[in-house]
């Protein structure tokens, strides 16, 4: 599934239509196991189409809230991201990192997504410094239990297994 979704352009979206947009990140974080590695690789990757590498993220955050990996593992991956993996210029990347971490709260990146709004690189349109507190004293348990969109899928009433390689399920 990765593999596929790493493409570049709009192959993506011709072949998969509305999906990278509405469920790609539940797809990742239900089939990932809890192994973030290509779902950052995705990230990571600035061929990859800007709307799969937004979808990544929000697998992330996904894996946060199913209780797959710990906010702290996801903030300091973001603060990576922040600080020195990602470019600095403006793109839709930037959008949906300020997005998914304004979604956990993170007091201690405050600075770094002032910083990124100050730089030009988030458009405000998409995202705005007034959408969501996230500054110091917000509470970073309110945000985790309040996102609702997000969800791990599961078929059948049972939950999805991977078979290790991050795209074939088994049921």
């Amino acid at each position: 599934m990765v593999q596929f979704f790493s493409q570049g352009g709009e192959l993506p979206f011709d072949l998969a239509g509305d999906v990278v947009t509405e469920d790609l990140d539940s797809m990742l974080a239900s089939v990932s196991c809890g192994d973030d590695s290509l779902i950052k690789s995705l990230i990571e990757n600035a061929q990859a189409n800007e709307y799969v590498r937004g979808a990544a993220l929000r697998a992330l955050v996904a894996l946060v809230v199913g209780g797959k990996l710990t906010r702290d593992s996801v903030i300091d991956y973001f603060t990576s991201l922040f600080r020195e993996k990602l470019p600095r210029q403006p793109a839709h990347v930037w959008d949906c990192l300020v997005s998914c971490t304004m979604d956990l709260y993170p007091e201690e990146l405050y600075e770094d997504i002032v910083k990124s709004f100050q730089e030009g690189l988030v458009d405000t349109f998409f995202v705005s410094p007034k959408t969501r507190p996230c500054g110091p004293g917000s509470g970073q348990g309110e945000g985790i239990g309040s996102i609702e969109r997000i969800s791990l899928l599961s078929v059948g009433g049972r939950h999805c297994q991977n078979d290790g390689r991050m795209g074939l399920l088994q049921i």
